[in-house]
C-alpha cells in the first residue's frame, strides 16, 4: 500500500487506541484495501437521512453556517459514517462555534447521546479557555436544542475519558 495510506492508517489506529475503552466492542478497526475503499465510496448508502435533512435545514442553524454546507457536505459526511439518531456519538474538539454540534446535538437529543469532548478548562492556554467558554455559552443559550449535550474533557495524555467504557458508536472529528 502507498506510504500515504500506511501513514494515515497508523495515525488513525494510534488516535483510536487512546479511546479504546469508550468505543463499543462491535466498532472495529480493519485494514481495507485501497480498491475496496474506492468501491465503497461509490456504493449507495442506505441510511435513512430524513432526520438528518431536517436538522441540517433547521432554523436553529445560522445562515453563515448553512452557507458552509456546500463545502463541508454534512449530509453526505454523516451519512457516510452512518450516524443514526439513536446512537452515542462523540465529537472531538468541536471548538467555540460547534459547527457540527449544531447538527449532531439536535439529531441525537431525543433517542441518542451526544458527547462534546472539549478542551480542558484548566489548560492555561487562553485560546482553549476562550473556546470552551464560547461553546458552553452556546449550549446554555439554547438548552432546548443542546441541553442533552454532555461536555467531556479531552486533554491528552492527562484526560482521555471522553465517554463511559463500551458506550460509543461513533467518534468523530472534523477540520
Amino acid at each position: 500500500e502507498p506510504s500515504f495510506f500506511a501513514s494515515a492508517k497508523r495515525k488513525i489506529i494510534s488516535i483510536l487506541s487512546c479511546f479504546a475503552d469508550s468505543i463499543k466492542p462491535h466498532v472495529f478497526i480493519t485494514t481495507i484495501p485501497k480498491s475496496s475503499l474506492l468501491a465503497s465510496c461509490s456504493t449507495i448508502n442506505t441510511t435513512d437521512t430524513t432526520a438528518l435533512h431536517q436538522v441540517i435545514n433547521g432554523d436553529h442553524r445560522s445562515e453563515q453556517h448553512k452557507s458552509r454546507d456546500q463545502y463541508r457536505h454534512p449530509l453526505e459526511t454523516l451519512a457516510f459514517f452512518e450516524v443514526e439518531p439513536n446512537m452515542t456519538v462523540v465529537e472531538i474538539w468541536p471548538g467555540a462555534k460547534g459547527w457540527y454540534t449544531e447538527i449532531l446535538a439536535p439529531l441525537l437529543k431525543d433517542q441518542g447521546t451526544f458527547y462534546a469532548a472539549q478542551f480542558s478548562a484548566d489548560t492555561g492556554i487562553p485560546y482553549y479557555t476562550k473556546s470552551l467558554k464560547k461553546f458552553n455559552d452556546k449550549i446554555s443559550a439554547q438548552a432546548d436544542l443542546y441541553g442533552h449535550t454532555i461536555v467531556s474533557t479531552l486533554n491528552p495524555p492527562k484526560s482521555l475519558a471522553i465517554a463511559p467504557k463500551n458506550s460509543v458508536d461513533r467518534v468523530l472529528t472534523f477540520r
